[in-house]
């Protein structure tokens, strides 16, 4: 949308606004969740931890040791709080 696009100021300076509808509809929200979870849950954060250190992560038991270590970042589930 351009809700947010003074269309005045881009009339004066001759910038053209169009609106595309239902244009990356399903990317946006992929995006927002990915990035939502990633703060929630500390992804980068650890993965950046287990890659400084030369560890090799091989499987879901060793990830989620990792993610239950102290320097992790607080790596945590979500069932049972939505």
């Amino acid at each position: 949308g351009y809700c947010n696009v003074d269309l005045a100021e881009c009339t004066r300076r001759r910038i053209a606004v169009c609106n595309c509808p239902s244009y990356g509809t399903e990317e946006v929200a992929d995006a927002a969740l990915a990035h939502i979870l990633n703060m929630y849950r500390s992804v980068a954060y650890l993965a950046a931890e287990l890659t400084s250190n030369g560890r090799v992560i091989a499987g879901p038991d060793s990830i989620a040791a990792a993610a239950a270590e102290p320097y992790s970042g607080g790596a945590r589930r979500i069932r049972g709080q939505v």
